[in-house]
């Protein structure tokens, strides 16, 4: 489990990776209207990145970030983790953040969409990894705060899937928006742009032979870049198969090893090479 400090940083990676600024734009245009943005999509979709590369690019501190993980399923270390958060976010003035509920509150939800009316600007709270919570009871609290936080708090919620959350009467309601697989899905130039930020140059029919297997999925590219640094010709990269050991432990490492036992796999899998 991630220590506390740094599930509510902004996560920064160590690998290169392509700015899709069609993808932010998208992040940006949905939080400026809705109060509740839902950004779904296989593992290795780019979700996280995306959401990280826009919260980053935030200029007046009102983005906060709180990364979920098995632990948060349980009431007081989620509200614990979301105090924390929402204290961190420079947006949220000291006096408030003092007035945050105690995580022992069972009214915590609730508690906490009232203090949220007196934010002097809205604030969003990218929640990552939502999926996490599939399942758990703490799921109850989740859709109470949902439903009652007022427009000064809204909420990014990422992960493979919504975790069963009542979202339904956002979507409605309008209060909901949604960036799913395929506004996610790389586009031609964004693969183009990827390959040059790597070294690499793949010929058009070869990329779009890659992008038409792998449906887009960015971890494809990535996949196919690794591929490429063991000295494999363009027309093989293009046709990466889910046999190549990288892509078969990724799918192990990132999707199967995480199921519960009685999951499908139609509904967790990512769109993975053919």
């Amino acid at each position: 489990m991630l220590a506390a400090s740094d599930k509510v940083a902004v996560p920064r990676s160590n690998v290169p990776l392509v700015e899709r600024t069609r993808v932010t734009d998208l992040i940006a245009q949905a939080t400026s209207g809705h109060r509740v943005t839902l950004v779904c999509g296989p593992s290795g979709a780019g979700k996280t990145v995306a959401c990280a590369s826009w919260a980053n690019a935030a200029q007046d501190g009102s983005v906060g970030w709180l990364s979920l993980d098995y632990g948060d399923r349980w009431p007081r270390q989620l509200w614990t983790h979301v105090r924390l958060a929402l204290a961190s976010t420079p947006a949220v003035p000291g006096e408030v953040a003092r007035e945050l509920p105690d995580p022992e509150d069972d009214a915590f939800p609730f508690r906490l969409a009232e203090i949220a009316e007196q934010l002097p600007v809205p604030v969003t709270l990218v929640v990552d990894d939502i999926c996490d919570l599939a399942g758990a009871s703490v799921l109850t609290g989740v859709d109470q705060l949902i439903r009652h936080a007022p427009p000064t708090l809204r909420l990014i919620l990422s992960g493979r899937h919504p975790a069963g959350l009542a979202v339904a009467r956002l979507r409605v309601g309008g209060e909901l928006a949604e960036i799913g697989g395929a506004e996610l899905a790389c586009t031609p130039e964004e693969a183009d742009a990827y390959f040059a930020m790597v070294g690499l140059h793949l010929p058009p029919a070869h990329r779009d032979e890659l992008l038409a297997r792998t449906e887009g999925w960015m971890t494809g590219l990535r996949l196919a870049a690794l591929r490429a640094a063991r000295g494999k010709q363009a027309a093989s990269i293009s046709r990466i198969t889910g046999d190549e050991p990288a892509v078969a432990d990724y799918l192990w490492d990132e999707v199967l090893a995480s199921l519960p036992p009685t999951a499908g796999s139609s509904c967790y899998a990512p769109a993975s090479p053919t």
